[in-house]
């Protein structure tokens, strides 16, 4: 799967960067951080805006968090998540 954070990015100005991966050509502000397609834990496709923001700040899907986040409260302080 393609993915942007590997791709090589020129910088276009102090603000922008741009890199050209095949015909199409991707913009993007100075380092920004792609999110994946898919829950790192379950491997399903994030489908809704709850996932994205789960994923930004949890590093799993809303799913996922609420499964495993309840039992394992102090472990998830601590840095641990399911698929580690």
């Amino acid at each position: 799967m393609l993915s942007l954070d590997n791709a090589k990015w020129d910088k276009i100005d102090k603000d922008t960067e741009v890199a050209e991966i095949g015909k199409y050509k991707f913009i993007r502000p100075v380092d920004s951080k792609t999110l994946p397609l898919d829950c790192p834990s379950c491997k399903k496709l994030l489908n809704n805006v709850d996932d994205i923001e789960s994923v930004r700040s949890n590093d799993v899907c809303e799913n996922c968090f609420l499964i495993h986040y309840y039992q394992n409260k102090e472990k998830w302080k601590n840095g641990w998540r399911p698929y580690k």
